[in-house]
């Protein structure tokens, strides 16, 4: 049970940061309009950063020989989640069915994981492996979402696809393989991890402060589609892939990050962008908080079954 309480705990203070960001905007200490810049330094600064920094300090190809398949994975993982998100939208109903799917499709996989990561030591050295499994999640996210949502199919955004964390990965990956990674002075390396440590908190003050927002302008909350989506999302989904990982045996880092994968809460950045796409960002906002608040049971339960399923 020591695994089942080490995650309960960790995220746990996600929603703890994320309560403080509520209250903060809340008592207005702080005003709505800097949360767009501080999702830019949480994005496109912060991570990278943290990623560049973490896979010069803890990369290792030669011990590592099998890292190249690990996007090969996400693309497993992304096309069985798909198809659970396309049978399950069909449970919601009808006026909700685009969001209902889209917020199953589009899962937090990088700063959930690395949060739970980084507070457990045992997991600690998953977070490298974490950055090489989702290095194109970016790019397909901010790409693809129209298409998921409306059947859109928009012109490639280089800028998209080339985003700040693919760059970063790319970077530290090529110093690495190179050797040119023993080069890189100490204080850049030390200067890159704590600016990358400020990404999480970011991004879940951000979270709070969005909630609060929409929270405002909410005239009800629609409970049984919130009640599906959590039973699909949190528990559904998790069982499911834990049967496939049963019988693909896995190594337990990759078993635990396709798990995640599965288990997490949807991505923070949904509720804005099923706005800008004619959406409505109410009900996606309120999937995405219960989803948040049932999180810190629902992956500690799926992490503590995939390990007694698994003989981790």
């Amino acid at each position: 049970m020591q695994i089942f309480w080490s995650t309960f705990s960790a995220v746990l203070g996600l929603i703890a940061i994320g309560v403080l960001g509520f209250f903060l905007l809340s008592r207005k200490f702080l005003n709505e309009n800097i949360f767009s810049i501080l999702s830019t330094l949480s994005l496109e600064i912060s991570l990278p950063l943290m990623i560049f920094s973490d896979i010069l300090t803890k990369f290792e190809p030669s011990q590592q020989k099998d890292w190249y398949l690990y996007p090969l994975y996400w693309i497993g993982t992304t096309i069985f989640i798909f198809v659970l998100s396309y049978l399950g939208k069909f449970l919601s109903p009808k006026e909700h069915r685009k969001e209902f799917f889209v917020s199953l499709l589009f899962q937090n996989g990088i700063f959930f994981p690395l949060a739970i990561f980084s507070t457990i030591p045992s997991f600690n050295s998953y977070k490298t492996d974490l950055f090489l499994f989702m290095i194109f999640y970016a790019a397909f996210f901010f790409n693809f979402f129209s298409f998921f949502f409306n059947g859109k199919i928009e012109k490639l955004n280089i800028l998209k696809t080339f985003h700040p964390v693919l760059i970063a990965t790319i970077i530290g990956i090529t110093l690495k393989l190179t050797g040119i990674s023993k080069l890189v002075p100490n204080f850049l390396i030390d200067a890159s991890k704590m600016v990358g440590a400020m990404s999480i908190p970011l991004l879940l003050l951000i979270l709070g402060g969005n909630i609060y927002v929409d929270l405002k302008i909410s005239k009800k909350f629609f409970f049984k589609t919130i009640f599906l989506f959590v039973l699909l999302k949190n528990f559904i989904f998790p069982l499911a892939v834990i049967l496939i990982l049963y019988l693909l045996k896995l190594p337990k880092n990759l078993s635990t990050i396709i798990l995640l994968q599965l288990a997490v809460p949807p991505i923070t950045a949904l509720p804005v962008l099923v706005e800008r796409n004619g959406g409505n960002k109410i009900i996606t906002n309120q999937l995405l908080l219960f989803s948040f608040l049932v999180s810190p049971f629902s992956i500690a339960l799926s992490i503590l079954l995939l390990y007694r399923f698994l003989n981790f």
